[in-house]
C-alpha cells in the first residue's frame, strides 16, 4: 500500500483488505467517534462520511483478531538476540511517528490475547482484542508521519498475515492467563513512572516493604529492586545501596511489615539520600530540570485518571456519583468515551463493588447507561460486578479483596461508597489520622496487585450524619 496516498483513500484501502477502520482527530491518536475502536468498520459509505466531515483525520485500525507488537524507540528488546528480531520481520512493519516500530501479526483463532503495556519487556506494548493502532499515512503534531517500512506494507488481508513466532506466542499466552506480579509493579508495569533523585531510596524501600508483606524472599525482592533501579531511578542508585534496602526490609517477618509501613520505618531508614557533616541535605532541582526531566504518566482516561494513582469520585448525596462510576467502568472496559467527552485509549478489566445501591438499582443504571452508549449491557464483558464492599480494617477482608482483584485480573477497582468500608468510625470519619489507617491497607493492596482503586465518597453539609466527613 502506498503510504503517500491521502488519508481517506488509505482508509478505503485498509477496509478493502478487511481491516475495520475509524477516524482519529488530526494530529493525534484520539478517536473522533463516540465509541472509539468499537465503531470501526469496513463500510465504504461510512468511511466516506467520516472523512468528508474531517478530511485530515488520522486513520486507525481496530486490532481485534490481530496482535500488534509495539516497540518504542528507546527499547533495547532483542538487541542481544538478532535471530528472534529477524523472526519478527516476517510481519508488516509500521514505522511510527515517534520513531517506534509496530509489527502486525494475525492472532490465532483459538487465542484471546489482550492489550498489554510493558509486560513483554520495557517499552514494548501489545495491541490485540480491545485495542487499536494508528496507521500510515497518519501524521502526529509536529508533522511526523507514520509510514510502512520498504517492502513491509500492510498489503494482505488479515487471514493472510503471519502468526507470531512460537516463542512470542508462548509469552503472549502467559500474559493472557496471569495477572500482574510484584516484580512487574516494581519494575516494568504501566504505573512505573520515573523515580527522580531525592525519592529513590524511600520509593524502593516502600516497594520492598510491599513485596515482603506478601512473603517474598530477600533474593526475590533484590531482583525486582535491581530492575526498578536500573529502569526507573534517575540516576540509578549504587548497587550496594539497593542491596542494603533489600536486606534491611527482608529482616522483618511478613506479618511485621505492616507495622513498619505504618510507623514509616522505611522512609526513616532510607529516605535520606545525602548526608553532610551538618546533617540531612535535601536535594532540589531547577525549573529547567523539572521541564527537561523524563517523567511519565500513563493515563487510563486521557488527561483525567492516571494508572496506579488512587482517585475519588466525591460529592453530596444524590449527585449521580454511582451513575458516574458505572459510566466510568463501562467506558474503561471497552475503550469508549467517558461521559461522552474524555477519551479512553485502551480497554482494561474493571471491577465494581457496590454496597449501598443494591443489585436491582445497579442493574437498571448499567442497562440505561449501556443503552445510551448504543450497546447492550452483556457486551461489556470486561466489567465484574459485586454487591458488597470490604471492611478495610479487617485482614480477612483485605485478603479476600486481593483474591477478587487477582482472580479477575482487574486493572481498575471502583468501591462505592467509602463510608461502608469504615463502619464503626462515627465522628472519627472526619479525622484524617484515623481514616488514613483504613486507607493505607487499600493503597498497599493497589501497589501489590498493580490495580488502580477509585472510591465513591459521600460529602455532607453538616456533622450530624455518621461516617461522612463534613463538606
Amino acid at each position: 500500500m502506498d503510504h503517500r496516498g491521502n488519508l481517506r483513500d488509505s482508509a478505503w484501502r485498509y477496509a478493502e483488505f478487511g481491516y475495520p477502520v475509524f477516524p482519529c482527530a488530526p494530529g493525534t491518536k484520539r478517536p473522533l467517534t463516540e465509541h472509539g475502536h468499537l465503531d470501526a468498520t469496513t463500510d465504504p459509505e461510512q468511511i466516506e462520511r467520516w472523512w468528508r466531515r474531517q478530511p485530515n483525520a488520522n486513520v486507525a485500525i481496530a486490532t481485534g483478531r490481530l496482535v500488534v507488537i509495539d516497540v518504542d524507540a528507546e527499547s533495547t528488546w532483542l538487541t542481544d538476540n538478532p535471530d528472534r528480531a529477524l523472526e519478527l520481520a516476517i510481519a508488516p512493519l509500521s514505522l511510527t511517528a515517534n520513531d517506534g516500530r509496530q509489527y502486525v501479526f494475525r492472532q490465532p483463532p483459538d487465542k484471546a490475547w489482550r492489550n498489554t503495556t510493558g509486560r513483554i519487556a520495557p517499552h514494548v506494548d501489545t495491541r490485540a482484542d480491545g485495542g487499536y493502532i494508528v496507521v500510515p499515512p497518519s501524521v502526529l503534531a509536529g508533522g511526523k508521519a507514520y509510514r510502512w517500512a520498504e517492502g513491509m506494507a500492510l498489503d494482505d488481508p488479515p487471514e493472510s498475515l503471519p502468526e507470531p513466532p512460537p516463542w512470542l506466542s508462548e509469552q503472549l499466552d502467559t500474559l493472557s492467563t496471569h495477572g500482574h506480579t510484584l516484580a512487574h509493579v516494581a519494575a516494568d508495569s504501566p504505573e512505573s513512572n520515573r523515580i527522580p533523585s531525592g525519592q529513590r531510596n524511600a520509593t524502593l524501600a516502600r516497594l520492598a516493604g510491599t513485596m515482603r508483606r506478601v512473603g517474598m524472599s530477600q533474593s526475590e525482592i533484590l531482583a525486582a529492586l535491581q530492575r526498578a533501579n536500573a529502569e526507573r531511578c534517575q540516576p540509578p542508585l549504587d548497587d550496594r545501596e539497593v542491596e542494603q534496602i533489600a536486606g534491611s526490609v527482608a529482616r522483618y517477618a511478613p506479618d511485621e511489615v505492616s507495622v513498619a509501613l505504618v510507623e514509616n520505618h522505611f522512609a526513616q531508614d532510607f529516605g535520606k539520600e545525602k548526608k553532610t557533616d551538618e546533617g540531612i541535605h535535601f536535594e532540589g532541582i531547577t525549573s529547567r530540570e523539572l521541564n527537561e526531566n523524563d517523567y511519565e504518566l500513563n493515563y487510563l482516561i486521557d488527561g483525567l485518571l492516571v494508572r496506579g494513582q488512587p482517585g475519588i469520585i466525591a460529592g453530596p448525596k444524590k449527585t449521580l456519583k454511582t451513575n458516574i462510576s458505572i459510566d466510568l467502568a463501562l467506558s474503561r472496559s471497552h475503550a469508549g468515551l467517558f461521559l461522552g467527552r474524555f477519551n479512553v485509549l485502551e480497554a482494561v478489566r474493571v471491577g465494581v463493588m457496590s454496597g449501598e445501591s443494591g443489585a436491582a438499582t445497579i442493574q437498571e443504571t448499567a442497562r440505561r447507561i449501556s443503552k445510551a452508549k448504543n450497546w447492550s449491557l452483556e457486551f461489556f464483558e470486561n466489567v465484574v460486578w459485586c454487591f458488597d464492599v470490604p471492611q478495610l480494617n479487617q485482614a480477612e477482608h483485605i485478603s479476600a479483596l486481593r483474591e477478587f482483584i487477582t482472580g479477575h485480573e482487574l486493572d481498575v477497582l471502583i468501591l462505592d461508597p467509602t463510608y461502608l468500608m469504615m463502619m464503626g468510625l462515627g465522628q472519627d470519619a472526619g479525622n484524617l489520622f484515623v481514616v488514613g489507617e483504613y486507607l493505607k491497607s487499600l493503597n498497599e493492596l493497589a501497589q501489590a496487585t498493580g490495580s488502580t482503586p477509585l472510591l465513591c465518597h459521600h460529602l455532607k453539609k453538616g456533622v450530624a450524619d455518621p461516617y461522612e466527613p463534613a463538606l
